[in-house]
Protein backbone atom coordinates (compact mmCIF):
# COMPACT_ATOMS: atom_id res chain seq x y z
CA UNK A 1 0.00 0.00 0.00
CA UNK A 2 2.91 2.33 0.73
CA UNK A 3 4.12 1.81 -2.77
CA UNK A 4 0.79 2.85 -4.15
CA UNK A 5 0.85 6.12 -2.23
CA UNK A 6 4.31 6.94 -3.56
CA UNK A 7 3.13 6.38 -7.09
CA UNK A 8 0.03 8.43 -6.48
CA UNK A 9 2.01 11.41 -5.14
CA UNK A 10 4.45 11.60 -8.03
CA UNK A 11 3.64 14.09 -10.75
CA UNK A 12 3.42 13.11 -14.33
CA UNK A 13 6.21 14.46 -16.55
CA UNK A 14 5.18 17.74 -18.10
CA UNK A 15 5.20 17.89 -21.86
CA UNK A 16 6.39 21.02 -23.60
CA UNK A 17 3.65 22.99 -25.17
CA UNK A 18 4.36 23.05 -28.93
CA UNK A 19 2.93 26.54 -29.20
CA UNK A 20 5.40 27.85 -26.59
CA UNK A 21 8.28 26.15 -28.37
CA UNK A 22 7.50 27.78 -31.72
CA UNK A 23 6.93 31.24 -30.22
CA UNK A 24 10.23 31.52 -28.35
CA UNK A 25 11.16 34.68 -30.30
CA UNK A 26 7.96 36.45 -29.23
CA UNK A 27 8.73 35.72 -25.61
CA UNK A 28 12.07 37.54 -25.68
CA UNK A 29 12.44 41.12 -24.55
CA UNK A 30 13.36 43.79 -27.08
CA UNK A 31 16.86 44.06 -25.61
CA UNK A 32 17.49 40.34 -26.01
CA UNK A 33 16.22 40.45 -29.60
CA UNK A 34 18.54 43.37 -30.40
CA UNK A 35 21.51 41.56 -28.83
CA UNK A 36 20.78 38.40 -30.86
CA UNK A 37 20.48 40.36 -34.13
CA UNK A 38 23.69 42.30 -33.45
CA UNK A 39 25.61 39.10 -32.67
CA UNK A 40 24.34 37.42 -35.86
CA UNK A 41 25.30 40.46 -37.97
CA UNK A 42 28.79 40.64 -36.43
CA UNK A 43 29.38 36.93 -37.00
CA UNK A 44 28.17 37.31 -40.60
CA UNK A 45 30.51 40.23 -41.27
CA UNK A 46 33.41 38.35 -39.70
CA UNK A 47 32.77 35.29 -41.89
CA UNK A 48 32.55 37.42 -45.06
CA UNK A 49 35.75 39.31 -44.19
CA UNK A 50 37.61 36.13 -43.35
CA UNK A 51 36.54 34.52 -46.62
CA UNK A 52 37.59 37.57 -48.63
CA UNK A 53 41.02 37.84 -47.00
CA UNK A 54 41.56 34.10 -47.38
CA UNK A 55 40.89 34.32 -51.14
CA UNK A 56 43.28 37.27 -51.48
CA UNK A 57 45.90 35.50 -49.42
CA UNK A 58 45.58 32.25 -51.39
CA UNK A 59 45.95 34.02 -54.75
CA UNK A 60 48.85 36.13 -53.54
CA UNK A 61 50.66 33.16 -51.96
CA UNK A 62 50.32 31.22 -55.20
CA UNK A 63 51.68 34.17 -57.21
CA UNK A 64 54.67 34.72 -54.89
CA UNK A 65 55.55 31.01 -54.88
CA UNK A 66 55.51 30.96 -58.68
CA UNK A 67 57.82 33.97 -58.83
CA UNK A 68 60.24 32.57 -56.24
CA UNK A 69 60.45 29.27 -58.12
CA UNK A 70 60.85 30.90 -61.54
CA UNK A 71 57.48 29.95 -63.04
CA UNK A 72 57.10 33.23 -64.93
CA UNK A 73 54.45 32.05 -67.43
CA UNK A 74 52.13 30.77 -64.69
CA UNK A 75 52.70 33.93 -62.64
CA UNK A 76 52.05 36.10 -65.71
CA UNK A 77 48.68 34.40 -66.19
CA UNK A 78 47.73 35.56 -62.67
CA UNK A 79 48.20 39.24 -63.61
CA UNK A 80 45.12 41.38 -64.13
CA UNK A 81 44.16 42.27 -67.70
CA UNK A 82 45.30 45.85 -67.00
CA UNK A 83 48.73 44.62 -65.86
CA UNK A 84 49.16 42.35 -68.87
CA UNK A 85 48.63 45.41 -71.09
CA UNK A 86 51.55 47.21 -69.43
CA UNK A 87 54.16 44.44 -69.40
CA UNK A 88 54.96 41.79 -72.00
CA UNK A 89 55.46 38.14 -71.10
CA UNK A 90 59.15 38.38 -72.05
CA UNK A 91 59.77 41.46 -69.87
CA UNK A 92 57.92 39.83 -67.00
CA UNK A 93 60.05 36.68 -67.38
CA UNK A 94 63.20 38.83 -67.02
CA UNK A 95 61.87 40.40 -63.83
CA UNK A 96 61.01 36.99 -62.38
CA UNK A 97 64.43 35.62 -63.34
CA UNK A 98 66.17 38.49 -61.55
CA UNK A 99 64.01 38.10 -58.45
CA UNK A 100 64.50 34.33 -58.39
CA UNK A 101 68.29 34.72 -58.48
CA UNK A 102 68.33 37.13 -55.50
CA UNK A 103 65.48 35.94 -53.28
CA UNK A 104 65.21 32.69 -51.33
CA UNK A 105 62.36 30.36 -52.16
CA UNK A 106 60.35 30.99 -48.97
CA UNK A 107 58.27 34.05 -48.16
CA UNK A 108 56.78 34.93 -44.79
CA UNK A 109 53.42 36.69 -44.98
CA UNK A 110 53.37 39.71 -42.68
CA UNK A 111 49.96 41.29 -43.34
CA UNK A 112 46.94 41.25 -45.61
CA UNK A 113 44.01 43.57 -46.18
CA UNK A 114 40.91 43.75 -48.35
CA UNK A 115 38.81 46.76 -49.32
CA UNK A 116 35.39 45.84 -50.66
CA UNK A 117 34.67 42.18 -51.24
CA UNK A 118 32.85 42.44 -54.54
CA UNK A 119 32.58 44.56 -57.65
CA UNK A 120 35.14 46.62 -59.48
CA UNK A 121 36.24 48.40 -56.31
CA UNK A 122 37.44 45.21 -54.59
CA UNK A 123 41.15 45.49 -53.81
CA UNK A 124 43.56 43.52 -51.70
CA UNK A 125 47.14 43.86 -50.52
CA UNK A 126 49.50 41.29 -49.04
CA UNK A 127 52.95 42.03 -47.62
CA UNK A 128 55.72 39.46 -47.35
CA UNK A 129 59.19 39.37 -45.88
CA UNK A 130 61.71 37.44 -47.94
CA UNK A 131 65.38 36.83 -47.26
CA UNK A 132 67.68 37.49 -50.16
CA UNK A 133 71.34 36.95 -50.95
CA UNK A 134 72.07 40.57 -50.01
CA UNK A 135 69.60 41.21 -47.18
CA UNK A 136 65.91 41.08 -46.31
CA UNK A 137 63.22 42.34 -48.67
CA UNK A 138 59.59 43.38 -48.34
CA UNK A 139 57.41 42.23 -51.21
CA UNK A 140 54.06 43.98 -51.61
CA UNK A 141 51.44 42.33 -53.83
CA UNK A 142 48.38 44.40 -54.82
CA UNK A 143 45.34 42.56 -56.12
CA UNK A 144 42.04 43.44 -57.80
CA UNK A 145 38.95 41.41 -58.37
CA UNK A 146 38.12 40.66 -62.00
CA UNK A 147 34.78 38.91 -62.20
CA UNK A 148 34.91 36.20 -59.55
CA UNK A 149 38.72 35.93 -59.46
CA UNK A 150 41.42 37.84 -57.64
CA UNK A 151 44.20 38.95 -60.00
CA UNK A 152 47.55 40.62 -59.35
CA UNK A 153 47.45 44.30 -60.25
CA UNK A 154 51.12 44.92 -59.44
CA UNK A 155 53.87 44.07 -57.01
CA UNK A 156 56.88 45.80 -55.60
CA UNK A 157 59.91 44.64 -53.66
CA UNK A 158 62.14 46.82 -51.56
CA UNK A 159 65.21 46.07 -49.51
CA UNK A 160 64.75 46.61 -45.78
Amino acid sequence: MAELKEKDTREEPKTMDLKKKTNWWKGLSKIKKIVIVVVVVIVGIFVIALTATNEVSKTSNDFVNKILHGYSNSAYDMLSSESQKTVSKDDFAKIVSTMESILEDKASQKSKSVEGETGSSAKGQVLYEIKGSDGTYTLTVNLVKEGDEWKVLNFDNSKN
